[in-house]
């Protein structure tokens, strides 16, 4: 998938976060969304035969067995900070899904790196 028919699809699963409403099976289905559009993202980097930067793999937190989204999401958070395509597709996201969270995209690189470099680094 091209870089736009990516911003499409996440457009259109962001149409969709917004149209959920606040009770648990909203919740439920919000978060199904969510996991969706990273879930383009992630298959957008294994497309392009992406890989983790060995500075990151020295910090690699230990996953849940029955999450794994969290590694997929760690997978996507070490492109961000390295792969300015991959960082353009995840901002481009996060604005979408969650326009107040972050002013700029330098913001929002700047604070997925934290993230990382968290010694509580947790997915």
């Amino acid at each position: 998938m091209e870089q736009s028919e990516i911003f499409i699809e996440l457009t259109r699963l962001a149409e969709q976060h917004k149209l959920t409403g606040d009770d648990l099976e909203d919740v439920k289905d919000s978060d199904s969304i969510e996991m969706d559009a990273w879930e383009v993202v992630y298959q957008y980097c294994l497309d392009r035969h992406y890989k983790t930067p060995k500075k990151f793999l020295e910090n690699k937190p230990i996953f849940e067995d029955d999450n794994p989204f969290g590694e997929k999401k760690w997978f996507i958070d070490t492109l961000i900070v390295s792969n300015a395509d991959v960082a353009e597709i995840a901002y481009y996201l996060v604005s979408k899904f969650w326009p107040e969270e972050f002013s700029s995209k330098e913001d929002y690189i700047e604070s997925v790196m934290e993230h990382l470099e968290s010694p509580d680094l947790f997915y």
